[in-house]
């Protein structure tokens, strides 16, 4: 419940976005704390929709028993818009906590997205390396509300 979003997010798109990003944090209710989520290699087997769903679902659940917590925030390669063209089977990542009312903001080209981005797809490295694709980090930002509103339309199928 510590975690922050850095306040430097609001410029990293250039000056142009920085009107939007202003208005998105606004949205989310400030910078901080929230949680923020990570994938680990231990729990690769639910990199999958529904195990995203889950996680989620469980930050929802957070929510209720950390009710200063603004939202959930992560930040990753796989949440560039461009994925929608190049992986498609990707999508869900970012569409469905952006149609849930999750924010959208532009982290940096290049740097530690790269290796992850190209390391179990050789189309998305063959693109890279044909100079059509460079893997961008994006950041994920999910308010409480919105993302607790979600999860109360798509309950758990065990619930």
């Amino acid at each position: 419940p510590r975690c922050g979003i850095p306040r430097s997010l609001v410029v990293k798109g250039g000056i142009g976005a920085v009107p939007a990003n202003l208005l998105k944090f606004i949205r989310l209710g400030g910078f901080k704390p929230f949680v923020q989520i990570h994938t680990h290699l231990s729990n690769l087997d639910d990199f999958n929709e529904e195990g995203w769903n889950e996680c989620y679902r469980c930050c929802a659940d957070l929510y209720r028993v950390m009710p200063g917590v603004l939202g959930m925030f992560g930040s990753s390669w796989f949440y560039d818009p461009i994925l929608a063209e190049i992986s498609p089977r990707l999508d869900y990542l970012r569409d469905i906590p952006v149609q849930g009312g999750a924010e959208l903001l532009f982290v940096e080209k290049g740097g530690g997205a790269i290796g992850n981005a190209l390391a179990t797809s050789s189309s998305r490295r063959q693109l890279y390396e044909e100079g059509k694709y460079m893997p961008t980090s994006y950041m994920l930002a999910w308010g409480r509300q919105a993302q607790s509103d979600w999860a109360t339309r798509h309950p758990r199928a065990f619930a």
